[in-house]
């Protein structure tokens, strides 16, 4: 895929076929194309990361598991535990290299976490209000 009138060939960073310096993806791996030299990570949204050399390690995603299961023991049990099914599927698909998948669990895990949160607030705030009106703590 010689180029005549451009001296300056497009190499994709992450499998090095030569592209063309039009295309903004490689039609080999999918990976984004970086024709300025920026550097940085090669992938597009939606697409698995396809790490490479230079790169270093594998892009950091958080899986809020902890916060899930805390979720589930202290706040509301139904909520927090979704969260622990996301948050528990998070590394699995950061090792895979699903980068794009991981990252949507990843903020699911953390959505349900806050879920839970909320709906553990809106119990406590319901019991003390009704136990008020009720007069079920006696003596006031």
């Amino acid at each position: 895929m010689a180029y005549i009138d451009d001296p300056h060939p497009v190499y994709c960073t992450t499998c090095g076929r030569e592209s063309d310096p039009e295309a903004r993806f490689c039609d080999n791996c999918g990976a984004v194309l970086d024709p300025q030299g920026a550097g940085g990570p090669t992938y597009a949204p939606g697409m698995p990361y396809q790490g490479g050399a230079g790169y270093g390690e594998l892009p950091h995603v958080p899986n809020y598991l902890v916060w899930a299961i805390l979720a589930t023991i202290c706040c509301c049990v139904p909520a927090g535990i979704v969260a622990i099914v996301y948050a528990a599927q998070v590394n699995g698909k950061v090792a895979a290299g699903d980068y794009a998948t991981a990252q949507r669990y990843s903020n699911n895990a953390r959505t349900w976490c806050w879920v839970a949160l909320g709906l553990g607030i809106a119990a406590a705030v319901l019991g003390v209000v009704f136990n008020l009106t009720t007069g079920a703590l006696g003596g006031f």
